[in-house]
């Protein structure tokens, strides 16, 4: 293989989510968030080996949500975010459940449903505090009375928010959150809600909500990332390497080309930064990473030749970056350097 792939255990995926099913009462359902090609790990493979171990997925595009349903994919889909008026007959025919939050989208699925009498599944969203999409909780309980009032032909399935810091258990607004969403949706009752993420799960026990959005707690640990040495050669003392001349090699130095690039997804900060894996021995980055391919400063052995695998991220308990290393070494979120892998990167699954 001639340049990076990314390997995904679909077993550790559903170990991880067996993990969090023990956690929950046992009518609680799970949404998986999949929007994002399944934060980079392929969202068509993903769902289909997840069948019958999750009850909803969440996308942010009817795209995505097309895409699912056009490689047989039957699970719930929820669209986290309001559609556009011309994407309707879409959302009716693929049977997907959507979000609404604005007066005048409501009036309009509720136009449309109720004209082609076709139900559609709809969830509102409350803003409580993360001030993106949602009726702002202090005026939601107009928003939920104008959306009960619609038609038999607009389902009312689900009353949902989003914490604005759940990664930290104790940021006084996810109190606050929690209130205003509590004594927002005593307003209109649905046989689903939700507020928990992946971090609101593990924080917030008590949310009082029969639905958990999980993301990235599920793709914890299950993929590593490798790419292929593509060349080797020897430097001398005073020879620069990459663009810019941001590294000199003090010594007689083994440089291995890595056959993967910032275009791949691999951030440029880990520039002069960081390590790969290759053969058990670790070997650190030098120079500026470049669109295709990056440097790594080899051990002076026979054991390391042109085609063995560089490993870049691994999980936690095996040899390589970890990606919350990767993620504080270039200040980045986790889930920002996954959904960066392009499709150049081979996606492979095991079980």
């Amino acid at each position: 293989m001639s340049f990076a792939s990314l390997t995904i255990n679909l077993n550790t995926i559903k170990s991880n989510i067996a993990t969090i099913r023990n956690q929950l009462p046992k009518d609680s359902q799970l949404l998986l968030v999949a929007k994002a090609n399944a934060y980079g790990l392929g969202a068509v493979e993903i769902a289909q080996a997840l069948d019958g171990h999750i009850d909803y997925l969440g996308v942010s595009t009817v795209r995505e949500a097309t895409e699912l349903r056009e490689n047989g994919i039957k699970i719930p889909i929820l669209l986290l975010s309001e559609p556009f008026p011309e994407e309707l007959n879409i959302i009716s025919s693929l049977d997907l459940t959507i979000t609404l939050y604005d007066k005048s989208t409501i009036d309009l699925v509720n136009d449309y449903a109720t004209h082609m009498q076709s139900p559609i599944k709809t969830h509102l969203k409350i803003d409580t505090g993360l001030t993106r999409l949602g009726a702002h909780w202090d005026n939601a309980k107009n928003t939920m009375s104008h959306w009960n009032n619609t038609s038999k032909w607009v389902i009312k399935e689900g009353i949902y928010s989003h914490y604005a810091n759940s990664n930290e258990k104790d940021h006084p607004l996810n109190e606050l959150q929690q209130h205003r969403f509590d004594e927002t949706k005593k307003a209109v009752k649905t046989p689903l809600t939700h507020l928990s993420n992946s971090d609101g799960l593990t924080h917030f026990k008590n949310s009082q909500c029969n639905v958990v959005r999980i993301g990235l707690s599920i793709y914890n640990n299950s993929f590593k990332l490798s790419a292929p040495i593509r060349l080797i050669k020897t430097i001398s003392a005073g020879t620069s390497v990459s663009y810019g001349s941001t590294f000199t090699a003090k010594k007689t130095t083994n440089v291995g080309v890595i056959g993967m690039g910032y275009a791949d997804g691999l951030s440029s900060q880990l520039s002069n930064k960081g390590y790969v894996n290759i053969n058990g021995i670790n070997c650190p980055i030098i120079g500026q990473i470049c669109m295709c391919m990056f440097m790594v400063e080899l051990p002076n052995t026979n054991e390391i030749q042109p085609s063995s695998m560089a490993t870049i991220l691994s999980p936690s308990d095996q040899p390589g970056m970890s990606l919350q290393e990767l993620a504080e070494l270039t200040n980045q979120n986790p889930r920002e350097i996954m959904t960066r892998f392009s499709q150049r990167v081979t996606r492979l699954y095991i079980s």
